[in-house]
């Protein structure tokens, strides 16, 4: 997200906000929330749409105030994490979730998921998480409850364990998708969801934007529209798992 002083001079301020800690960073930024983006437009909010105002007056095409930026909102892409598993499992019948209760809007995250399922011929089992220790608790509730793939929600717990829930995946011999590619470079068998190292490249737009006079409240929040299935062939390899040519077409990395 962006900042310009409210002297007018043109500073600008990147800073990267993990969903749990954006309505903090406006409050110290803004010193109010009724301008701008509230913690609602993070990535664990399965309710905001473009252009829906949030609870606090913003809107992600107008978010007034001195703030914009580039947002990783994907929460609408569980259901199509949730068809890639099909796709790979065909008789995949129970999946577990992973998520973590302390990140905002992820229980809606959980029932657009359950929404999905039964389209699918599929049954969630709900498994939660906020430590390291749940995180190994819940990959044994799913290895007691036989479950025949995992999705991994977006969390930054998640994100600082990745490696621990890739071993375990493995050891357990459970499928997993996540998010974002570092976890399939981790050893998750696959990942789908916007290229996160391109935001860099998106933000340099709109820093330029601003030092030449743009007003930041006036540009909208730029969200992904491009996405990247990644998949481990090394982990399909050791899970036993033959990759179907359909979703190999659809890839765009194979990690060997």
């Amino acid at each position: 997200f962006f900042f310009q002083a409210e002297d007018g001079i043109r500073d600008v301020a990147v800073t990267g906000v993990q969903t749990c800690a954006l309505p903090i960073f406006l409050r110290v930024l803004m010193g109010k929330c009724s301008e701008g983006i509230s913690g609602a437009n993070g990535p664990g909010d399965a309710k905001r749409r473009p252009g829906r105002p949030d609870r606090r007056g913003g809107s992600l095409r107008r978010p007034g105030g001195n703030i914009t930026g580039t947002s990783n909102i994907s929460t609408d892409l569980y259901p199509k994490r949730l068809q890639i598993l099909r796709d790979m499992l065909p008789k995949v019948a129970r999946v577990a979730v992973l998520r973590d209760p302390s990140i905002l809007g992820s229980f809606e995250t959980l029932k657009e998921i359950q929404a999905a399922a039964p389209k699918l011929g599929i049954r969630i089992l709900p498994i939660e998480a906020s430590t390291p220790l749940e995180i190994a608790n819940g990959f044994a509730a799913m290895s007691r409850q036989q479950v025949g793939a995992l999705m991994v929600l977006t969390s930054p717990l998640f994100n600082q364990q990745i490696k621990q829930i890739a071993e375990l995946a493995t050891k357990l011999r459970i499928p997993a998708i996540g998010a974002v590619s570092r976890y399939t470079e981790a050893g998750l068998l696959m990942s789908y969801g916007q290229n996160s190292r391109e935001n860099p490249k998106r933000a340099t737009t709109y820093i330029d934007k601003i030092l030449k006079g743009a007003k930041p409240g006036d540009m909208p929040v730029e969200q992904p529209t491009t996405f990247e299935l990644v998949i481990n062939r090394k982990t399909a390899n050791t899970l036993g798992l033959k990759i179907p040519q359909a979703l190999l077409a659809q890839a765009t990395k194979i990690i060997e």
